[in-house]
């Protein structure tokens, strides 16, 4: 079906496709409002963000053209603060009595105006403003601004790593400027690689020479920070090397000279980047141009392994980007962009030719993305990196201007731009704090870092309350996806108890007990906290399961639990960015829990009778947790487990879940995973808040979940526009399913299961049926759903 022009429609957003069906079957446009909570609390996870891609399985791969659609989604709704608030959070941290981040007051610090006082002597020298003109000289291409920049920034941290400033602790880290392109910066995702080339990184100067010669390994820091960081590393390195990262852009081939002295004053005020999926720009504060739109060219539209909306992504790229990064010729399109430059940009107009707009190939099959997404996928590699990342801080820079950026899990924060030429006490400012961060500030989490045990990497986790010390290998992952925001669930296997000399302590009763080395499993994940605590659903959990068989020894065994400190909202409250209601905006903080080991629920590991035993417990546990106020709301294969010991089912992952007795603690979060989720929620009303999750509506993704089983190796039936984030490619193809197609489905050797599911797809197209007109229909209650569907079930039940 062709889509419409993309001049009608916003990029990225799939228009519902229309089915044509029979008069007297038509699907339920959607469920009652929802009136467990007070109207909409928020606008739901992005549907197309990497957090619900993520959850969905919904990445084939991870190349850039795939990545960068999703990711210009996590970023295009960013948060804005000032200059002069981003370095006054900076120094905040980095204050001699911040022991407790998260209690900071935003009126107790004010050292910026000191700090600039202290370094202008070494902004004002000779030797400085020869180093700032050399970089401000004519290039031909945007390689070379690396090596001025670097020696520049490095020049000046020599200078200020000996500097006394009241109030701010000394350096911790030799941190220095280092060329990184072309390099490429390889990781692993779920299977997936990716391959980024950021163009500098500032690191340590141990993590430098991780990547340097012999020779090099024996340079003193003010050596190697003026030779070998100006040139590209002798040879790769990973995420794990380098504590920030910046991206250049070239537009103008020089420079504007700096000023004869520099003052205390912010001269030049640089507006946030406002178009996330647009060009660089430097506009002044009060200026707001206008890019005028360039003609559009066919790319790769033919390309059947593409998505529409990557078609769409790409299409928008070609209009925005047409020239690689080496290049310095210029259209006469853009030409047009001469007249919506700033006064200061008029200037250079004079010393060198119309903006170019240049940008970084990534290989030599992708086209070009967008400055701001490009430098968020940076970010997102950042984070995802290990257990240990708690945010990421990247610079973007275009010219002489330069973005200070912040990532987390709850999504992005800019600062506005510097002009680090004309204003260049305060990018002396930023190095300052740079150089006096310890790893916590960089967003590396140090408990979790990994260390070697036995040639062994490893990290320990303390659970104070049970005096529990478990060791877990970051390369054990049992669970791990790729997404710059929401929970970005990791789970590891945990090595056992151990206390902090790495003697096992089985014999201790304060922990516990005898455990074999891949008995526990760690979850680590950054839930919003305005959600009830998991391990306090799970506890209550356990005390329904106590009465009721059908959930004891189904739900599984939380041995411990804890929460970091870190949380999403430490620097939110110190900028003032309080998050509004209906943005989903909501504090995230990380989130530790250990469990018994369980084993998926794999109906290609298990035999098909233990695989529906299995599901049919569940099913019934999930009714009685329902029934005792616990609403899981997350049902997917992923989230079914079977106990190889016992034997059994076990419903798990209850971080989604909710406690009707505690409706003001919902989170701002539209749960579900999009392959498993009914039809009535695969709407837009439903991810706008405006839907009530019934319980049926969990009901119908079991069902689904045996249509997945019935279906994975089908060749003549596509699954893949279930496995997507795309709630209407979803739906459609559902639909068509349900009401048209699931009768074409060749059988497989699960004839018995094809039975049941036959029967089950009948109930799920009657609850997705309009009554006739005139006539009403009231929600079925929850026993009576039950009851129905597990008649079904019994009824066509082959398993004994």
């Amino acid at each position: 079906m062709a889509c419409p022009s993309s001049s009608h429609i916003p990029l990225f957003e799939y228009p519902r496709v229309s089915i044509q069906m029979s008069k007297n079957i038509r699907y339920r446009p959607q469920t009652p409002p929802n009136t467990t909570v007070p109207g909409t609390t928020s606008t739901p996870v992005r549907h197309h963000g990497s957090s619900c891609q993520a959850v969905s399985d919904a990445f084939k791969n991870l190349l850039v053209n795939s990545a960068a659609p999703v990711i210009a989604y996590d970023v295009e709704n960013n948060e804005k603060t000032s200059v002069h608030e981003m370095l006054n959070f900076f120094l905040s941290q980095c204050a001699t009595n911040n022991n407790n981040p998260a209690k900071q007051q935003h009126h107790e610090f004010t050292h910026l105006n000191h700090v600039l006082d202290a370094i202008m002597p070494i902004c004002n020298k000779v030797e400085t403003m020869d180093d700032v003109k050399e970089y401000c000289k004519e290039v031909e291409i945007e390689i070379d601004r690396y090596a001025p920049f670097v020696k520049l920034s490095n020049k000046i941290l020599q200078k200020t790593a000996t500097m006394k400033f009241p109030g701010l602790r000394e350096p911790s880290l030799k941190i220095l400027f280092h060329r990184s392109d072309p390099c490429d910066i390889k990781a692993l995702h779920n299977g997936m690689e990716t391959s980024r080339k950021p163009d500098v990184r500032d690191t340590d100067l141990t993590m430098a020479k991780d990547t340097a010669s012999l020779e090099e390994l024996n340079m003193p820091y003010v050596d190697f920070s003026m030779t070998s960081a100006l040139v590209q590393p002798l040879r790769g390195f990973s995420w794990s090397d380098l504590l920030a990262v910046a991206e250049f852009k070239l537009r103008y081939k020089s420079c504007d000279d700096p000023p004869k002295k520099y003052g205390t004053s912010l001269t030049k005020k640089i507006k946030h980047v406002e178009d996330v999926r647009g060009p660089l720009y430097a506009a002044p504060a009060d200026d707001t141009p206008q890019l005028p739109e360039k003609k559009s060219s066919t790319l790769l539209e033919k390309d059947p392994n593409l998505e529409p909306g990557i078609i769409k992504w790409l299409q928008q790229v070609q209009k925005q980007q047409q020239h690689p990064k080496r290049s310095a010729a210029e259209t006469s399109a853009d030409r047009t962009l001469t007249t919506i430059r700033s006064e200061d940009e008029a200037k250079k107009a004079s010393k060198s030719p119309p903006p170019i707009l240049v940008e970084k190939e990534i290989s030599e099959t992708m086209n070009t993305i967008p400055p701001v997404v490009q430098n968020a996928m940076y970010g997102t590699e950042i984070l995802c990196r290990g257990p240990y990342a708690s945010h990421a801080i990247t610079l973007l820079i275009l010219d002489d201007v330069v973005w200070i950026w912040w990532f987390d899990r709850q999504g992005a924060i800019q600062s506005a731009g510097i002009n680090f030429v004309q204003d260049l006490p305060y990018f002396v400012v930023l190095l300052v704090v740079f150089q006096r961060f310890d790893f916590g500030h960089w967003g590396v989490l140090e408990e979790f870092w990994p260390h070697m045990i036995h040639s062994i990497p490893q990290f320990n986790v303390k659970f104070c309350t049970e005096n529990i010390v478990v060791a877990a290998e970051p390369r054990a992952d049992l669970y791990q996806r790729y997404s710059l925001t929401g929970r970005c669930t990791q789970v590891y296997t945990a090595i056992g108890a151990l206390d902090k000399q790495y003697q096992p302590l089985s014999t201790n009763p304060l922990v516990l007990g005898e455990l074999s080395s891949d008995s526990l499993a760690l979850k680590m994940y950054w839930p919003e906290e305005s959600r009830p605590n998991e391990a306090e659903i799970l506890k209550r959990a356990f005390a329904l399961g106590k009465t009721q068989d059908a959930i004891h020894d189904h739900i599984p065994e939380l041995l411990a639990s804890r929460d970091h400190v870190c949380s999403t909202g430490i620097i939110r409250e110190w900028l003032g960015l309080k998050y509004a209601e209906e943005e989903n905006n909501r504090y995230r903080i990380l989130r530790i829990l250990l469990f018994r080991k369980l084993k998926p629920l794999d109906p290609e590991q298990l035999p098909m009778k233990d695989f529906m035993r299995g599901w049919k417990q569940c099913l019934t546990c999930h009714f009685y947790l329902w029934e005792g106020g616990i609403e899981h709301g997350d049902i997917s294969l992923g989230n079914l487990m079977w106990d190889s010991n016992k034997k059994k089912g076990v419903l798990a992952d209850f971080d989604l879940a909710t406690l009707r007795d505690n409706a003001d603690k919902r989170g701002g979060e539209r749960t579900g995973t999009v392959p498993f989720m009914a039809l009535n929620l695969l709407t837009k009303e439903y991810f706008d808040g405006k839907i009530t999750h019934l319980y049926r509506h969990d009901v119908e993704s079991f069902v689904w979940i045996l249509i997945w089983v019935c279906t994975r190796q089908n060749s003549e039936w596509s699954r893949n526009m279930w496995n997507t984030s795309n709630y209407d490619a979803c739906h459609s193809s559902k639909f068509r399913f349900i009401f048209q197609g699931h009768l074409k489905v060749t059988r497989l050797e699960q004839d018995d299961l094809w039975g049941l599911v036959t029967a089950l797809i009948g109930w799920v197209k009657s609850v997705n049926e309009v009554p006739a007109q005139g006539s009403q229909q009231c929600e079925p209650a929850r026993g009576q759903v039950f009851k129905e569907v597990l008649k079904i079930v019994d009824d066509n039940w082959a398993w004994n």
